[in-house]
């Protein structure tokens, strides 16, 4: 009555099917892998990883430590569409809060009064662009927790602003950002976690960062129109 998964799953076979000459193209090699685990495997896909524009994200100068007035040394940002959720694992950057009471962990998305460890800043998910590029800015490193995750665009934000990345290898999550200026650990593992994040630290040139960012909307639509022209 409820589980129609079956006859979505012949559906889409019945309709994909009728394409002689489909190519698909996936924004990960994980998902793309995925994908020839299915009916899609009779066709030719493609790997494309999304990019993004390059004029709010960019490394610069952040005002965030002189307005929320922050004291500690180092600033760790989460960003999440409700980022409390267990998919996306608010509850584990809390946990690792409550190991570096010297550093200040700003988590967007976070809705209502949440019991949260002092050096924790919660802020609602409702930013602009300008103001998520300021608290990229900002932030000495950018910490994703999701349990699973495609690609997600708030970690190729960070990285073109040169904030270093720090998370769980999840899904296509390694694949936003790579050595030296992010490390994945096993899920869920957070003592490696507080290592990478601690190591990460010194990767603190935004500019030369930023320099490695390699995911920009021109590459993306040169790969795209190079599909459509073969």
């Amino acid at each position: 009555w409820l589980d129609h998964s079956r006859t979505m799953w012949q559906l889409k076979q019945q309709v994909f099917s009728d394409f002689q000459t489909a190519t698909f193209v996936s924004p990960t090699r994980w998902l793309a892998d995925e994908a020839r685990k299915s009916f899609l495997s009779a066709h030719p896909i493609l790997v494309i990883p999304n990019g993004i524009e390059p004029g709010t994200f960019y490394p610069g100068k952040s005002t965030l430590r002189s307005d929320m007035q922050i004291p500690e040394e180092r600033v760790v940002l989460a960003a999440a569409q409700d980022i409390m959720c267990d998919r996306k694992g608010g509850k584990l950057v809390l946990k690792l809060a409550e190991t570096m009471p010297k550093t200040r962990f700003i988590l967007v998305g976070a809705k209502g009064n949440l019991p949260v460890p002092p050096n924790v800043t919660c802020l609602a998910g409702r930013q602009s662009a300008e103001e998520m590029a300021n608290l990229y800015r900002g932030a000495d490193v950018f910490l994703i927790t999701s349990r699973e995750d495609n690609f997600p665009t708030v970690c190729l934000e960070a990285a073109a602003c040169g904030t270093p990345i720090a998370g769980f290898a999840c899904g296509g999550i390694p694949e936003t950002a790579g050595a030296p200026v992010a490390e994945f650990v096993p899920y869920g593992d957070l003592y490696a976690l507080k290592k990478a994040v601690n190591a990460l630290f010194v990767r603190d040139n935004k500019m030369q960062n930023g320099a490695l960012f390699a995911h920009s909307a021109e590459t993306m639509y040169a790969a795209y129109k190079k599909v459509y022209e073969t």
